[in-house]
Order: structure tokens, then sequence, then C-alpha cells
């Protein structure tokens, strides 16, 4: 009971398992921290660039296609068409009126930047929402698994997946200068027939102008 003997290998037989444990765990901790910043990472770029690129025509968004520029604006076969936010950018949905499934403009667009931004690691899903009178919005949720055998998965409690959502908005300068400019045009035309017909002066004096 005194002798000394095998000490050495009595504690390492306790200490040694600790380590790995330890060691294993911190390991996993950081693949954890890995995943969900590569899947908030993923989300927060596709995000990004396919609100940047939404208003342009889906026909210029295929991969490789004249760098995502502009190249028609009308056509039958190609292209969104010019009023294609009028009845192909899920405004009727706002009012439970989906005749598209998911198809037309909407779709393809979607479509396309799936297939553009796919990643092996990181599975998209990709929505674009239309809020009407508010800001329209694409909507990228992100989802990764852990590439490590599912006892360890279980056994430290990381068996679901890791999601991330994020947003943000489309923005089209040039079609808000257009809509204002239509909108001043056909005041000043109606203002204008209002004069010629003497009934201008009489409906600002009902307002009390």
């Amino acid at each position: 009971m005194k002798s000394e003997k095998g000490s050495a290998l009595l504690e390492a037989s306790f200490l040694y398992p600790a380590i790995l444990i330890i060691t294993v765990a911190m390991l996993l901790f950081t693949i954890v921290v890995y995943q969900q910043s590569l899947v908030h990472y993923q989300a927060r770029k596709v995000a990004d660039k396919v609100a940047y690129v939404w208003n342009y025509n889906s026909d210029s968004q295929e991969i490789g296609k004249n760098n995502g520029l502009f190249e028609k604006y009308t056509s039958q076969d190609h292209g969104d068409g010019l009023y294609w936010r009028l009845h192909g950018n899920n405004v009727l949905q706002q009012f439970g009126i989906n005749f598209g499934n998911g198809s037309g403009v909407v779709g393809t667009k979607e479509s396309l930047a799936k297939t553009k931004y796919k990643s092996t690691n990181v599975e998209l899903d990709i929505k674009f929402e239309n809020n009407l009178l508010g800001r329209n919005q694409i909507k990228v949720t992100a989802k990764s698994g852990f590439k490590m055998p599912s006892l360890l998965k279980k056994g430290f409690g990381i068996d679901k997946d890791v999601e991330a959502v994020a947003y943000a908005d489309v923005t089209d300068t040039v079609e808000s200068i257009r809509d204002l400019r239509f909108m001043a045009y056909v005041v000043g035309e109606l203002k204008n027939t209002l004069e010629k017909d003497g009934k201008l002066a009489s409906i600002l004096s009902k307002l009390g102008f």
C-alpha cells in the first residue's frame, strides 16, 4: 500500500480522460460557433445581393450572363416586362390572392437566386415579401447541419440544424422617380382640365382654400 510503483499510471488514468473530454468539448464548441457564423454570414450576404439585383431583368440574372446588367425590358419570350411590378411582384398576395403559386416573375427571380447562391454547406430558402405600401424585402433562411458522428451530436445536444434568417430591403430609386413624375404629370393634366372648365376655383372654394 505504501509503494509508489504505478502511481503515475493511476494518475494518468484519471487525468487523461478528463483532458480528452475537455479537448473534444472545446473542438465541438469551436465547430458550433463556426457553423453559426457561417450560416448568419451566408444568409446576410445572399439577402443583400438578391435585394440589390431584384429589380434587374430576370433574364439577365442568369449565371455568367452579361454580369447581371439589363438586357431586355419587354419581350414575349424573355424579360420581365415593363409593368411587371403591377401584376408579377406578389402584389395580390396582400389580399390573399395567389394565382401563380410561386411561378411568374417572382418565382423566376427566386429560382435564379437559389441556383446562383446555392452552397454545399448551407441550405438556402429565398422569398420575396411585398409589403405593398411598406418596404419590399428579401427574406433568406439559411440552414446547416453539423458534419460529425450522430453519437457526438446527441451526446452534446447539437443534433438540430443551425438556422439564421436575414432580411434586406429592395429599393428602386429609378422606379420611385418614375412614379413621382407620373403622379405629377397626372395632377398637372387634371389641374389644366379643371382650369379650362372653370371648376378648379369652385372646388378649391368648397374645400376652404
